[in-house]
């Protein structure tokens, strides 16, 4: 990846500005259920974020997007305990990525259920 550099201040605003960005569409999605962007768009928002905070580790944060996992959950939700594990496509959008996805599950556990439905 290289060397980190200094970052100028584009960049530190560009960060600040992905994190707002990602905040607010974690709001939407988790809390208001009212997503304003698609899971691609949201991915290349915080992809984007991940590559600036790698290349600029100086910027780095506690408290940014790309430290937790999503956002708080609307209220109303039970936790529910699974007989198997729930795998996340990773951020699959062609189908080569899935098959490598499918292919990590199969190197996994050796063996791999797909069950799928619309989202």
């Amino acid at each position: 990846m290289g060397e980190p550099t200094n970052p100028d201040s584009s960049t530190a605003k560009r960060v600040e500005e992905l994190r707002a960005a990602l905040r607010h569409h974690e709001h939407l999605y988790y809390v208001m259920d009212a997503p304003e962007v698609s899971d691609a768009e949201y991915d290349a928002l915080m992809n984007e974020l991940k590559r600036l905070e790698a290349a600029h580790p100086e910027l780095l944060t506690a408290d940014s997007p790309t430290q937790r996992v999503g956002g708080k959950p609307a209220e109303g939700f039970q936790k529910v305990k699974h007989s198997r594990p729930m795998l996340s496509l990773d951020n699959a959008y062609s189908v080569e990525e899935l098959a490598d996805w499918i292919d990590a599950c199969m190197n996994w556990r050796g063996r791999c259920r797909l069950s799928t439905w619309p989202s």
